[in-house]
């Protein structure tokens, strides 16, 4: 107990894992004389440290961290909860490992449905262990919901994206990037029809197709779209895909062309002849540049939505009306509005993917030499 007293006190003076690290270097040594000297050693405020170490609070939080390992059945030590699965004992790494890799699947995949990343911890860490969940949350500050984005990315537009909504004077532009096999993006279609509904006329809804490498069947869906658009009917056609996600396959996509009334010959050849592979992938290469890796992933007047329910689109719209409407008043044309939010926007470099080749002779190397993998850091000791 006197330990873990000491620890949190230095952890007051931002030194925490110097102590602690210290405590376990010296497991045969910790009575009060020995835990006095190490904070000396480690430079800390001596009266702050000694008056601390008496602390009610500090005292209390240790306490409470001990009645939550009784509550969540950790009798022993070490015991570990990854996003709130117990893992007790001192394991070894690749069963970490495991477990952190399905819990980031998990957690990647509520971020691809448009969840924001800290909702999404939450969100699995509660799916994993409720009674976990809720005694941390007791123990955290209450959580306030981020507020909007401040940062504008600049989402440009190619000008043969599909739209709907209101026209290109509309003060309000939403970005998507889309993939006809993500099972999240065909569940925020009714509440896009919401805001088009709510905002008639302010909004003009854009979709930029992002087909995910890990959805075998995507791209050839968003070509089959593209192509539909082509002939006029690509709402309809998105619609149907969404409908029927898990039948994607080409004769399935035949079928849906067919049942619209698109024009089969010119249908199949462009499909067979990858007429639209082109723009899909260079759509994709768009979400690149904006960091929108999942999908769907919007942006209102680029300024990316983090979530997806009505109340999130409507946060950001009702900012973007106002500033919309400064525009305007400041001269701005309303066709002109988008174009001037976004000009100063923010764009991610993506490297291409191309082998960088450059010389490691006379660099200091570790492991095996020479190995299947060649790891090069590039660093800078301050």
């Amino acid at each position: 107990m006197g330990a873990a007293q000491a620890s949190m006190a230095a952890g007051r003076q931002g030194r925490f894992w110097d102590y602690h690290d210290t405590l376990f270097s010296n497991q045969k040594s910790l009575d009060d004389a020995n835990l006095t000297q190490f904070a000396q050693e480690l430079g800390l405020d001596m009266a702050q440290f000694e008056k601390d170490r008496k602390d009610k609070d500090i005292q209390a939080r240790i306490d409470a961290d001990q009645s939550s390992a009784v509550q969540l059945g950790a009798s022993g030590t070490p015991a570990f909860f990854v996003n709130g699965i117990h893992v007790k004992g001192a394991k070894p790494f690749p069963e970490f490992k495991k477990i952190i890799d399905a819990e980031l699947v998990k957690v990647n995949g509520k971020i691809s449905g448009g969840v924001a990343e800290d909702n999404a911890v939450y969100a699995v860490f509660q799916e994993n262990n409720k009674e976990a969940f809720d005694l941390l949350v007791r123990l955290l500050p209450v959580r306030k919901p981020p507020p909007p984005p401040a940062e504008v990315w600049k989402v440009s537009l190619r000008g043969n994206e599909a739209a709907k909504g209101g026209s290109a004077d509309a003060p309000v532009t939403i970005v998507e990037w889309s993939d006809f096999e993500c099972p999240f993006c065909s569940k925020v279609g009714p509440t896009i029809q919401q805001v088009l509904d709510e905002y008639k006329g302010d909004v003009r809804f854009i979709f930029k197709h992002n087909p995910l490498s890990f959805h075998k069947k995507a791209l050839l869906a968003a070509e089959a779209s593209i192509e539909a658009q082509v002939q006029g009917k690509f709402w309809e056609y998105h619609d149907k895909l969404f409908e029927n996600q898990k039948a994607l396959e080409r004769e399935n996509l035949d079928a849906y062309a067919e049942e619209l009334g698109l024009d089969m010959e010119k249908f199949k050849a462009a499909l067979d002849g990858g007429t639209h592979t082109e723009r899909a992938l260079a759509e994709q290469g768009d979400a690149g540049e904006v960091k929108a890796s999942g999908t769907p992933a919007f942006f209102v007047n680029g300024r990316k939505l983090k979530g997806n329910s009505f109340d999130d689109f409507k946060g950001l719209i009702d900012i973007e009306l106002k500033e919309a409407k400064k525009l305007v008043a400041a001269g701005t044309a309303p066709k002109d509005v988008y174009g001037k939010r976004i000009a100063t926007g923010k764009i991610h470099k993506v490297l291409d993917s191309k082998v960088n080749a450059f010389t490691t002779a006379g660099s200091p190397v570790i492991g095996k030499t020479p190995a299947k993998i060649t790891i090069t850091e590039f660093s800078e000791f301050q």
